[in-house]
Protein backbone atom coordinates (compact mmCIF):
# COMPACT_ATOMS: atom_id res chain seq x y z
CA UNK A 1 0.00 0.00 0.00
CA UNK A 2 1.23 3.06 -0.02
CA UNK A 3 0.62 6.41 1.30
CA UNK A 4 1.74 9.54 -1.02
CA UNK A 5 5.14 10.28 -0.52
CA UNK A 6 4.32 13.31 -2.91
CA UNK A 7 4.45 16.48 -2.95
CA UNK A 8 0.74 19.11 -3.33
CA UNK A 9 1.90 22.40 -4.70
CA UNK A 10 -1.46 24.65 -4.89
CA UNK A 11 -2.40 28.30 -5.31
CA UNK A 12 -4.59 29.33 -4.03
CA UNK A 13 -6.30 32.86 -4.64
CA UNK A 14 -4.00 35.67 -3.12
CA UNK A 15 -1.80 33.00 -1.33
CA UNK A 16 1.84 32.39 -2.69
CA UNK A 17 2.54 28.53 -3.59
CA UNK A 18 2.93 26.22 -0.93
CA UNK A 19 4.40 23.34 -1.36
CA UNK A 20 3.09 20.76 1.12
CA UNK A 21 4.51 17.84 2.53
CA UNK A 22 1.94 16.27 4.85
CA UNK A 23 3.98 14.05 6.99
CA UNK A 24 7.81 13.36 6.04
CA UNK A 25 8.99 16.19 7.64
CA UNK A 26 11.99 19.05 6.07
CA UNK A 27 12.30 17.02 2.99
CA UNK A 28 10.62 13.76 1.51
CA UNK A 29 10.42 13.18 -2.13
CA UNK A 30 8.26 16.38 -2.66
CA UNK A 31 10.01 19.40 -0.92
CA UNK A 32 10.12 21.79 2.14
CA UNK A 33 7.41 21.51 4.57
CA UNK A 34 4.39 24.54 4.59
CA UNK A 35 1.20 25.28 5.31
CA UNK A 36 -0.75 28.05 5.13
CA UNK A 37 -4.27 27.02 5.42
CA UNK A 38 -6.36 24.43 7.73
CA UNK A 39 -8.35 23.67 5.12
CA UNK A 40 -5.35 22.74 2.25
CA UNK A 41 -3.89 20.71 4.99
CA UNK A 42 -7.08 18.60 5.86
CA UNK A 43 -7.31 18.21 1.64
CA UNK A 44 -3.42 17.57 1.34
CA UNK A 45 -3.79 14.48 3.88
CA UNK A 46 -6.95 13.53 1.95
CA UNK A 47 -5.31 12.61 -1.01
CA UNK A 48 -2.61 10.54 0.69
CA UNK A 49 -5.17 8.64 2.29
CA UNK A 50 -7.29 8.20 -1.16
CA UNK A 51 -3.57 6.95 -2.95
CA UNK A 52 -3.94 4.44 -0.49
CA UNK A 53 -7.40 3.38 -0.81
CA UNK A 54 -7.43 3.76 -4.59
CA UNK A 55 -4.57 0.43 -4.75
CA UNK A 56 -6.95 -1.23 -1.91
CA UNK A 57 -9.64 -0.79 -4.08
CA UNK A 58 -7.89 -2.24 -6.92
CA UNK A 59 -6.10 -5.24 -5.43
CA UNK A 60 -9.54 -5.93 -3.73
CA UNK A 61 -10.77 -5.92 -7.53
CA UNK A 62 -8.01 -8.00 -9.08
CA UNK A 63 -8.73 -11.36 -9.90
CA UNK A 64 -5.71 -13.35 -10.90
CA UNK A 65 -6.16 -15.49 -13.53
CA UNK A 66 -7.02 -19.43 -13.36
CA UNK A 67 -4.02 -21.11 -13.97
CA UNK A 68 -3.02 -18.80 -16.89
CA UNK A 69 0.76 -19.25 -17.73
CA UNK A 70 3.41 -16.51 -16.75
CA UNK A 71 4.02 -13.57 -19.29
CA UNK A 72 6.93 -11.74 -19.82
CA UNK A 73 7.67 -9.05 -17.41
CA UNK A 74 5.19 -10.91 -15.15
CA UNK A 75 1.94 -10.22 -16.78
CA UNK A 76 -0.94 -7.42 -16.74
CA UNK A 77 -3.51 -7.56 -14.20
CA UNK A 78 -6.59 -7.70 -14.72
CA UNK A 79 -8.82 -5.31 -12.94
CA UNK A 80 -12.85 -4.98 -13.55
CA UNK A 81 -13.65 -1.81 -14.87
CA UNK A 82 -15.65 0.88 -13.18
CA UNK A 83 -19.88 0.56 -13.50
CA UNK A 84 -19.13 3.94 -15.38
CA UNK A 85 -16.17 4.26 -17.14
CA UNK A 86 -16.82 8.06 -18.02
CA UNK A 87 -15.94 8.10 -14.14
CA UNK A 88 -12.50 7.59 -14.81
CA UNK A 89 -10.10 10.70 -14.40
CA UNK A 90 -7.01 8.44 -15.14
CA UNK A 91 -5.49 5.08 -15.56
CA UNK A 92 -1.89 4.62 -14.18
CA UNK A 93 -0.52 1.61 -14.64
CA UNK A 94 -3.18 -0.90 -13.14
CA UNK A 95 -5.03 2.14 -10.88
CA UNK A 96 -7.98 3.83 -11.75
CA UNK A 97 -8.21 7.22 -10.86
CA UNK A 98 -12.04 8.28 -10.47
CA UNK A 99 -14.05 11.05 -10.78
CA UNK A 100 -16.01 9.84 -7.44
CA UNK A 101 -12.47 9.76 -5.27
CA UNK A 102 -11.49 13.51 -6.35
CA UNK A 103 -15.28 14.36 -5.43
CA UNK A 104 -14.74 12.75 -2.10
CA UNK A 105 -11.40 14.48 -1.33
CA UNK A 106 -12.81 18.12 -2.95
CA UNK A 107 -15.25 17.73 -0.60
CA UNK A 108 -13.14 19.54 2.36
CA UNK A 109 -13.10 22.49 0.29
CA UNK A 110 -15.04 25.52 1.57
CA UNK A 111 -18.38 25.67 0.35
CA UNK A 112 -18.02 29.89 -0.71
CA UNK A 113 -14.47 28.73 -2.70
CA UNK A 114 -14.79 30.68 -6.26
CA UNK A 115 -15.61 27.97 -8.82
CA UNK A 116 -12.37 28.88 -10.60
CA UNK A 117 -10.57 27.65 -8.19
CA UNK A 118 -12.05 24.51 -6.78
CA UNK A 119 -11.38 23.88 -11.21
CA UNK A 120 -7.65 24.36 -10.47
CA UNK A 121 -7.77 22.32 -6.97
CA UNK A 122 -9.15 19.51 -8.82
CA UNK A 123 -6.62 19.68 -11.68
CA UNK A 124 -3.97 19.89 -8.94
CA UNK A 125 -5.75 16.72 -7.28
CA UNK A 126 -5.57 14.96 -10.00
CA UNK A 127 -1.95 15.23 -10.77
CA UNK A 128 -1.12 14.63 -7.01
CA UNK A 129 -2.69 11.19 -7.03
CA UNK A 130 -0.83 10.49 -10.33
CA UNK A 131 2.44 11.11 -9.32
CA UNK A 132 1.62 9.14 -5.92
CA UNK A 133 0.96 6.51 -8.13
CA UNK A 134 4.17 6.70 -9.74
CA UNK A 135 6.25 7.38 -6.32
CA UNK A 136 4.69 4.04 -5.08
CA UNK A 137 5.86 2.23 -8.03
CA UNK A 138 9.42 3.65 -7.54
CA UNK A 139 9.41 2.48 -3.83
CA UNK A 140 8.36 -0.78 -4.47
CA UNK A 141 10.47 -1.51 -7.50
CA UNK A 142 13.98 -0.41 -5.98
CA UNK A 143 12.54 -1.77 -2.48
CA UNK A 144 13.36 0.95 -0.62
CA UNK A 145 13.08 0.54 3.32
CA UNK A 146 12.80 2.73 6.29
CA UNK A 147 15.12 3.45 9.52
CA UNK A 148 13.37 3.09 12.95
CA UNK A 149 14.98 7.01 13.34
CA UNK A 150 12.58 8.06 10.21
CA UNK A 151 9.57 6.52 11.50
CA UNK A 152 9.74 7.60 14.44
CA UNK A 153 10.39 11.36 13.00
CA UNK A 154 7.60 10.97 11.08
CA UNK A 155 5.49 10.18 13.78
CA UNK A 156 7.15 13.10 15.33
CA UNK A 157 5.80 15.16 12.98
CA UNK A 158 2.26 13.93 13.23
CA UNK A 159 2.06 14.94 16.42
CA UNK A 160 3.52 18.51 15.85
CA UNK A 161 0.93 18.84 13.15
CA UNK A 162 -1.57 17.42 15.41
CA UNK A 163 -1.32 19.74 18.33
CA UNK A 164 -1.31 23.03 15.37
CA UNK A 165 -5.01 21.23 14.70
CA UNK A 166 -5.78 21.01 18.62
CA UNK A 167 -6.18 17.35 18.11
CA UNK A 168 -4.10 14.56 19.37
CA UNK A 169 -1.90 12.08 16.96
CA UNK A 170 -4.56 9.74 16.71
CA UNK A 171 -7.55 11.83 16.18
CA UNK A 172 -5.52 13.33 13.07
CA UNK A 173 -4.66 9.73 11.57
CA UNK A 174 -8.54 8.73 12.11
CA UNK A 175 -9.47 12.44 10.30
CA UNK A 176 -7.00 11.68 7.43
CA UNK A 177 -7.72 7.79 7.25
CA UNK A 178 -3.50 7.07 7.54
CA UNK A 179 -2.40 3.84 8.85
CA UNK A 180 1.08 2.43 10.65
CA UNK A 181 1.62 1.26 6.66
CA UNK A 182 1.45 5.33 5.57
CA UNK A 183 3.47 6.44 8.02
CA UNK A 184 6.17 3.81 6.61
CA UNK A 185 5.94 4.42 3.21
CA UNK A 186 6.60 8.45 4.41
CA UNK A 187 9.90 6.94 5.83
CA UNK A 188 10.73 5.21 2.65
CA UNK A 189 10.50 8.65 1.01
CA UNK A 190 12.83 9.97 3.52
CA UNK A 191 15.34 7.13 3.63
CA UNK A 192 15.78 7.31 -0.09
CA UNK A 193 16.08 11.21 -0.50
CA UNK A 194 18.69 10.67 2.16
CA UNK A 195 20.42 7.65 0.09
CA UNK A 196 20.86 9.78 -3.31
CA UNK A 197 22.04 12.98 -1.59
CA UNK A 198 24.17 11.62 1.17
CA UNK A 199 27.18 13.54 1.86
CA UNK A 200 28.84 11.54 -0.25
CA UNK A 201 27.38 12.31 -3.59
CA UNK A 202 27.06 15.57 -2.95
CA UNK A 203 30.49 15.93 -2.67
CA UNK A 204 31.27 14.11 -5.63
CA UNK A 205 28.95 15.81 -7.48
CA UNK A 206 30.91 19.15 -6.48
CA UNK A 207 33.89 17.80 -7.41
CA UNK A 208 33.25 16.86 -11.04
CA UNK A 209 31.23 19.72 -11.62
CA UNK A 210 33.15 23.02 -10.73
CA UNK A 211 32.00 25.05 -13.44
CA UNK A 212 28.42 24.28 -12.01
CA UNK A 213 29.84 26.51 -8.83
CA UNK A 214 32.40 28.77 -10.00
CA UNK A 215 30.88 31.53 -11.54
CA UNK A 216 30.87 29.99 -15.55
CA UNK A 217 28.00 31.17 -17.85
CA UNK A 218 27.67 30.03 -20.84
CA UNK A 219 24.68 30.78 -24.23
CA UNK A 220 22.68 28.70 -25.60
CA UNK A 221 19.86 28.15 -28.12
CA UNK A 222 17.25 25.60 -27.39
CA UNK A 223 13.88 23.81 -28.71
CA UNK A 224 10.90 23.58 -26.21
CA UNK A 225 8.41 20.89 -26.85
CA UNK A 226 5.93 21.78 -24.06
CA UNK A 227 4.37 18.72 -22.18
CA UNK A 228 3.39 18.27 -18.37
CA UNK A 229 5.73 15.65 -16.63
CA UNK A 230 2.18 14.17 -15.65
CA UNK A 231 0.34 14.22 -18.98
CA UNK A 232 -0.83 10.93 -20.65
CA UNK A 233 1.86 9.02 -21.72
CA UNK A 234 0.47 9.58 -25.14
CA UNK A 235 1.31 13.22 -25.08
CA UNK A 236 4.44 12.67 -23.13
CA UNK A 237 5.74 9.80 -25.92
CA UNK A 238 4.47 12.47 -29.07
CA UNK A 239 6.28 15.70 -27.59
CA UNK A 240 9.78 13.45 -26.91
CA UNK A 241 9.21 11.90 -30.64
CA UNK A 242 8.39 15.22 -32.37
CA UNK A 243 12.00 16.43 -30.58
CA UNK A 244 14.12 13.57 -31.44
CA UNK A 245 12.74 13.47 -35.01
CA UNK A 246 13.68 17.36 -35.10
CA UNK A 247 17.16 16.10 -33.69
CA UNK A 248 17.63 13.53 -35.94
CA UNK A 249 16.97 15.96 -39.28
CA UNK A 250 19.64 18.60 -37.54
CA UNK A 251 22.73 16.50 -36.84
CA UNK A 252 21.84 14.84 -40.70
CA UNK A 253 22.57 18.25 -41.80
CA UNK A 254 18.97 18.74 -43.48
CA UNK A 255 17.94 21.83 -40.78
CA UNK A 256 20.00 24.32 -38.80
CA UNK A 257 19.42 24.19 -35.27
CA UNK A 258 17.97 28.16 -35.43
CA UNK A 259 15.68 27.30 -38.26
CA UNK A 260 14.20 24.10 -36.23
CA UNK A 261 13.75 26.54 -33.35
CA UNK A 262 11.91 29.06 -35.07
CA UNK A 263 9.88 26.44 -36.43
CA UNK A 264 9.28 24.16 -33.60
CA UNK A 265 9.71 25.63 -30.52
CA UNK A 266 6.92 26.68 -27.73
CA UNK A 267 9.55 29.04 -26.09
CA UNK A 268 9.10 32.53 -26.38
CA UNK A 269 12.62 32.32 -27.84
CA UNK A 270 11.91 31.27 -30.77
CA UNK A 271 11.49 34.37 -31.98
CA UNK A 272 15.53 34.60 -31.63
CA UNK A 273 16.27 31.32 -33.07
CA UNK A 274 15.83 29.82 -29.69
CA UNK A 275 18.64 32.06 -27.92
CA UNK A 276 18.82 32.43 -24.85
CA UNK A 277 20.43 35.01 -22.62
CA UNK A 278 24.19 34.00 -21.30
CA UNK A 279 22.97 32.37 -17.66
CA UNK A 280 24.91 30.99 -14.52
CA UNK A 281 24.24 27.26 -13.41
CA UNK A 282 21.75 28.53 -11.00
CA UNK A 283 19.48 30.65 -13.15
CA UNK A 284 17.54 27.83 -14.45
CA UNK A 285 15.80 24.37 -13.66
CA UNK A 286 18.57 22.44 -12.70
CA UNK A 287 17.56 19.75 -15.20
CA UNK A 288 18.32 22.22 -18.33
CA UNK A 289 21.16 23.64 -16.68
CA UNK A 290 23.03 20.44 -16.08
CA UNK A 291 22.50 19.72 -19.67
CA UNK A 292 23.63 22.56 -21.02
CA UNK A 293 26.84 23.05 -18.67
CA UNK A 294 27.80 19.15 -19.58
CA UNK A 295 27.54 20.11 -23.15
CA UNK A 296 30.46 21.40 -24.96
CA UNK A 297 30.44 25.20 -26.81
CA UNK A 298 29.30 24.07 -30.11
CA UNK A 299 28.12 20.79 -29.93
CA UNK A 300 24.07 19.51 -29.29
CA UNK A 301 22.63 18.09 -25.90
CA UNK A 302 20.66 15.09 -25.84
CA UNK A 303 17.28 15.42 -25.04
CA UNK A 304 16.43 16.96 -21.52
CA UNK A 305 12.98 17.23 -19.45
CA UNK A 306 11.46 19.90 -17.62
CA UNK A 307 8.38 20.98 -15.70
CA UNK A 308 7.82 22.74 -18.93
CA UNK A 309 8.46 19.45 -21.00
CA UNK A 310 11.23 18.15 -23.76
CA UNK A 311 14.21 20.43 -24.55
CA UNK A 312 16.89 19.93 -27.01
CA UNK A 313 20.00 22.50 -26.21
CA UNK A 314 22.87 24.04 -28.45
CA UNK A 315 25.79 25.35 -26.69
CA UNK A 316 26.51 28.43 -28.05
CA UNK A 317 29.80 29.93 -26.05
CA UNK A 318 30.55 30.16 -22.59
CA UNK A 319 32.84 32.03 -19.98
CA UNK A 320 34.63 30.18 -17.21
CA UNK A 321 34.28 31.37 -14.06
CA UNK A 322 37.13 31.51 -11.54
CA UNK A 323 35.16 32.21 -8.17
CA UNK A 324 36.09 30.21 -4.81
CA UNK A 325 32.37 28.64 -4.44
CA UNK A 326 31.03 28.52 -1.19
CA UNK A 327 30.83 24.84 0.17
CA UNK A 328 27.31 25.46 1.93
CA UNK A 329 25.86 27.04 -1.02
CA UNK A 330 27.50 24.40 -3.38
CA UNK A 331 25.71 21.70 -1.33
CA UNK A 332 22.55 23.20 -1.38
CA UNK A 333 22.77 23.35 -5.63
CA UNK A 334 24.13 19.92 -5.62
CA UNK A 335 21.30 18.46 -3.45
CA UNK A 336 18.80 20.27 -6.08
CA UNK A 337 20.42 18.70 -9.07
CA UNK A 338 20.49 15.18 -7.62
CA UNK A 339 16.74 15.72 -5.88
CA UNK A 340 15.75 16.68 -9.67
CA UNK A 341 17.32 13.81 -11.36
CA UNK A 342 15.08 11.33 -8.97
CA UNK A 343 12.17 13.04 -10.11
CA UNK A 344 12.52 12.96 -13.71
CA UNK A 345 12.79 9.50 -13.33
CA UNK A 346 9.54 9.44 -11.56
CA UNK A 347 8.29 11.03 -14.40
CA UNK A 348 10.02 8.86 -16.79
CA UNK A 349 8.66 5.60 -15.74
CA UNK A 350 4.91 7.14 -17.27
CA UNK A 351 7.14 6.86 -20.68
CA UNK A 352 8.39 3.49 -20.03
CA UNK A 353 6.54 0.92 -17.16
CA UNK A 354 3.73 2.68 -15.83
CA UNK A 355 1.85 3.75 -18.57
CA UNK A 356 -0.63 7.10 -17.74
CA UNK A 357 -3.95 7.82 -19.52
CA UNK A 358 -6.61 9.94 -19.08
CA UNK A 359 -9.88 9.92 -20.68
CA UNK A 360 -11.11 13.05 -23.13
CA UNK A 361 -7.04 14.45 -22.46
CA UNK A 362 -7.24 18.04 -23.90
CA UNK A 363 -6.28 21.98 -22.87
CA UNK A 364 -9.47 22.43 -21.39
CA UNK A 365 -9.81 19.36 -18.56
CA UNK A 366 -6.05 19.59 -18.15
CA UNK A 367 -4.19 23.38 -19.10
CA UNK A 368 -0.30 23.03 -19.46
CA UNK A 369 1.83 25.13 -18.10
CA UNK A 370 2.60 28.40 -20.16
CA UNK A 371 5.77 27.70 -22.11
CA UNK A 372 8.98 29.62 -21.09
CA UNK A 373 12.67 28.47 -21.13
CA UNK A 374 14.15 30.85 -18.80
CA UNK A 375 12.74 29.89 -15.28
CA UNK A 376 15.32 30.58 -12.24
CA UNK A 377 15.37 27.64 -10.48
CA UNK A 378 13.17 27.05 -7.35
CA UNK A 379 14.88 26.19 -4.34
CA UNK A 380 14.04 22.63 -3.35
Amino acid sequence: MYNSSSIVTVRIGKHDRATVVPLAGSRSIAGDYAVKDKWVLIVVMCICASAVALRSEESSQTKPPAESPALPGGGETQINSPKDASDIAATVGDVKITNEKIDSILQNLPSDMPQKEKKSMRNQVLNELIFAELSHVYLKANHVNYTKKNLENVKKQISKMAAKQKMTARQLMEKARLTEENLQDQARSKNLIEEITSPQKLADFIRTHPSCFNGTKIQVRHILITCEPLASTKKQKTAKAKLEKIAAEIKDGKLKFEDAARMYSTCPSKEKGGMLPEFLFTDMLSPFSLAAFETDAGKMSGITRTKFGFHLIKVIGRTEGKEKPDPEKAKEIAWGVLYAELQNKLFDQALKTVPIIIPNDNPQTRPEAKATAGKPNEKK
